[in-house]
């Protein structure tokens, strides 16, 4: 049986969908993104979105989508989606930029428009943020701007509190290379392509043993497993396929609980006080 609340629970399972799109082909060739790079991350909001969504609702467990915000103009039926299924959203970015490219003044701006546009589309702005190219003022600014945690480091499985001085604190939720982007690969045509896809089972075997390891070790303390999804790398059905097994395989065990970023950054901040 899962665990009724993240408190009781033996292991906590936060996954955060990066909803990116098209918005993600500009890292790989930011002047001219390459043709089928950059469709073939469409089909993360056309089609893969829609299929992840149907997966977790059926097995009833939450998740938080990191957004990016021009999304919300190109893919807002799907965004509402999200909302309705009662999901976190939370901020990644507007159009998935390299933030160590920019100036700190740029960089400023961004992030006000960016909770501009959530207030505008939603009502009311995200209170979680994820970079996956930050400089060295990014975790400046997400004091600045008000955040109560961020999801950008990859340097621990435990939440923290990241404190920058002058400018506050909030929650640090590191995340881990346990997602689909490190097995599942680049797509074909881009520079970092390897010339192979991992089949979805043996994407499937990793996510198992990350979790197997991790409930093992909640036997003697609360574990965190994060795991970092992609609509148009995940949403392909086999891969959505081994995402169903994964989930089938999780909810099987007594005390999991699956939370939100926003629940663990809250939970962290109860128990550290």
């Amino acid at each position: 049986m899962s665990a009724t609340t993240i408190e009781n629970a033996r292991l906590v399972i936060a996954v955060g969908f990066d909803f990116e799109a098209e918005e993600d082909a500009e890292y790989l060739t930011p002047d001219t993104p390459d043709f089928w790079d950059y469709h073939e991350r469409q089909y993360g909001g056309r089609r893969g979105i829609w299929r992840l969504l149907d997966v977790f609702s059926r097995y009833d467990v939450n998740a938080t989508f990191f957004v990016c915000a021009a999304l919300l103009k190109s893919y807002p039926q799907a965004c509402r989606e999200i909302e309705k299924g009662g999901y976190e959203i939370a901020a990644h970015t507007i159009h998935h930029e390299h933030l160590e490219r920019l100036t700190p003044e740029a960089e400023n701006e961004m992030f006000t428009y960016m909770q501009q546009m959530f207030g505008e589309f939603y009502g009311t702005a995200p209170v979680g943020f994820r970079t996956c190219f930050p400089s060295e003022h990014t975790l400046d600014f997400v004091a600045d701007h008000g955040f109560y945690y961020d999801t950008t480091t990859r340097d621990d499985e435990s939440p923290y509190r990241m404190h920058r001085p002058g400018r506050g604190s909030y929650i640090e939720i590191p995340r881990g290379f346990n997602g689909d982007a490190p097995w599942i690969g680049c797509p074909v045509g881009t520079p970092l392509h390897t010339g192979r896809y991992n089949a979805p089972a043996e994407v499937f075997n990793a996510w198992r043993d990350e979790f197997d390891w991790q409930y093992r070790e909640g036997e003697r303390e609360q574990k965190l497993l994060t795991l970092c999804l992609h609509p148009y790398n995940t949403g392909r059905p086999s891969r959505a396929k081994a995402v169903d097994n994964l989930l089938a395989h999780m909810t099987a065990h007594d005390g999991v609980y699956f939370a939100t970023h926003l629940e663990v950054a809250q939970h962290y901040d109860r128990l550290s006080k």
